[in-house]
């Protein structure tokens, strides 16, 4: 198992696996990897059962490495879009509006 402990490391990792032709097919890989997590979540509701965990996990990671690869595409890390997105997170709460269309 390779074990990554910081997203700089994960990302360093990740790319020596990317074998796609164009980085134009890498939203067309995020859109058909979140299917397939979207598809755990219908599976456990369809058939009423628990979800399973390391299919999860597995799933998350395909959405992850996918993200990951469009970052290294436009010169930034997956560290600078998830500080990013605390940031803005962080001030909508502070105005009370995390969840206000009209605050973003």
């Amino acid at each position: 198992m390779i074990n990554v402990n910081t997203f700089a490391q994960y990302e360093e990792v990740a790319k020596k696996t990317a074998t796609y032709q164009s980085a134009d097919y890498l939203p067309l890989g995020l859109s058909e990897e979140v299917g397939e997590l979207l598809h755990e979540y219908a599976r456990c509701k369809r058939k009423g059962v628990e979800m399973d965990v390391p299919a999860l996990i597995s799933e998350v990671g395909d959405v992850m490495w996918v993200l990951s690869q469009i970052a290294r595409e436009h010169d930034f890390t997956l560290s600078q879009a998830a500080s990013n997105n605390l940031e803005k997170l962080h001030e909508r709460n502070k105005k009370g509006a995390i969840h206000e269309k009209t605050n973003r």
